[in-house]
């Protein structure tokens, strides 16, 4: 069985604590999503497989964060590990599972990325938008299997990256390589925040919806400013204690994933909303009771009409109004009076 580690100090309780939180952020949020699909009625699409696939991933790496505490170490100075727990080097428990954590991180945020651009492509139908977000996903598809196979092949054997005592091992400048993967995935951010940033202005629908539709892809923002503080905290890194010094990059780390996860679900929470207001126009409403009235020589024609209240739940309009919707019946009445003969005279 491995060596576990204690959790004492503040940093340690606080990295686990916030791990679970925006964990259960992330979820929440994708919980949401499925409860808008369900009450529109629409079957899952490629971006909400994609966003599913993209949790699953963050379940599994906050996993491995949570394991590097308490299984690797983090939180320790190295040199406290080797000369209180045994263990040396110090650092070697973490650094295995820092690779993972690097390689994981890359699929989680990229899946993200994808799954985002694929709902622009089901709301911007224009063919020139379509190929643009086509290209942004072959490129972040491509810069992830770039840097996954970079971390794989910085040292030789692969061992050396956490055992430094292996004889004839070598790496590369790590530190570059994780620079650069921070810089490459800050940049397909802004590409994914900016990219339908133009095209919604051509939206023909109501400027409220247009601007809330606006306010919900600039929440993209907030990954773009956790990226650049994530790339300035890689550059002024000091690797001589990895598992001291990479516990806050770590906590960026994993806030970044969750946060795109939780913000590529704001723009199709729509129908949860459409549903709360129309629960409170029915509650607030009045029922049309039908009138009665005597019998006259005119006779009178009553007839009611049926008809359902559709709710446009989303972008899309809905021609026919699904099962157990809102059915409201108005009825009047409709007086036929006989004209009084006129007298003809000579």
């Amino acid at each position: 069985m491995d060596f576990v580690f204690p959790v004492e100090t503040v940093s340690q309780k606080a990295f686990i604590a916030l791990a679970v939180v925006f964990t259960f952020i992330a979820t929440a949020s994708l919980g949401l999503r499925l409860m808008a699909r369900r009450i529109n009625q629409r079957a899952l699409g490629l971006d909400d497989y994609l966003v599913l696939s993209s949790w699953v991933l963050l379940l599994g790496y906050q996993g491995i964060n949570i394991s590097a505490v308490i299984y690797g170490g983090m939180g320790f100075h190295a040199k406290e590990i080797e000369t209180r727990f045994g263990i040396v080097p110090g650092e070697s428990r973490f650094m295995k599972y820092f690779l993972a954590m690097s390689i994981v991180w890359c699929g989680n945020l990229a899946l993200t990325k994808v799954a985002i651009l694929a709902l622009y492509c089901k709301i911007f139908t224009m063919r020139p938008f379509i190929i643009a977000a086509r290209c942004a996903t072959a490129l972040v598809i491509s810069c992830t299997t770039i840097m996954a196979i970079g971390s794989l092949t910085i040292c030789r054997p692969l061992d050396f990256f956490w055992n430094k005592t292996i004889a004839d091992g070598y790496c590369g400048d790590i530190s570059a390589l994780w620079i650069a993967t921070a810089s490459i995935s800050l940049t397909t951010d802004f590409i994914v925040l900016l990219l339908p940033m133009p095209h919604l202005y051509t939206l023909e629908i109501k400027r409220s919806l247009k601007l809330a539709l606006f306010g919900a892809f600039s929440l993209g923002v907030v990954t773009c400013v956790i990226g650049a503080v994530r790339l300035y905290m890689l550059a002024h890194y000091d690797p001589s204690d990895p598992p001291y010094n990479a516990l806050p990059m770590m906590l960026l780390g994993f806030i970044e994933p969750a946060m795109g996860i939780t913000l590529g679900c704001v723009p199709v929470l729509r129908p949860l909303l459409d549903r709360r207001h129309s629960n409170e126009r029915v509650r607030s409403s009045k029922l049309i009771p039908l009138s009665s009235y005597a019998a006259s020589t005119a006779g009178v024609q009553s007839r009611a009409t049926r008809y359902h209240q559709t709710i446009d739940s989303s972008s899309e309009p809905q021609l026919y109004p699904p099962p157990g919707a809102i059915t409201v019946e108005k009825s009047w009445d409709v007086y036929n009076s006989t004209p009084t003969p006129t007298r003809e005279t000579c």
